[in-house]
């Protein structure tokens, strides 16, 4: 069972892979702060999954969504070291998908000072 598991997790991981564009940038200020962020524009997964969805499926698509969420709500939380609270407080997760148009992004941001 697990061999079957295996095989399907690697044929998953192998067709997607083209279907996931992501840029990582670094931005440093001239006052020694910056932005480290990373982008993940998944459209083309989902418009492949649009292709496999049936006529029924469009009649209950909302359209767009658009999902923020900032790390210094659930930082306290976790078990993370001083420092590195410290680092991510000011971070944010943010998700926006436009079904209409085709339209899916992850960004995660994350300001930092050196």
């Amino acid at each position: 069972m697990k061999n079957i598991l295996r095989v399907i997790a690697i044929f998953c991981v192998s067709v997607f892979t083209a279907c996931l564009d992501t840029e990582e940038s670094i931005v440093i200020n001239a006052n020694n702060t910056g932005t480290y962020t990373i982008t993940a524009d998944m459209s083309k997964l989902l418009v492949m999954m649009n292709k496999m969805g049936t006529n029924a499926d469009e009649k209950n698509k909302s359209g767009f969504s658009d999902s923020t969420i900032y790390f210094k709500d659930i930082i306290d939380q976790s078990e993370l070291t001083a420092s590195e609270k410290d680092l991510y407080r000011a971070g944010s997760f943010a998700m926006k998908v436009n079904e209409n148009k085709g339209q899916a992004k992850i960004i995660i941001s994350c300001p930092f000072k050196i």
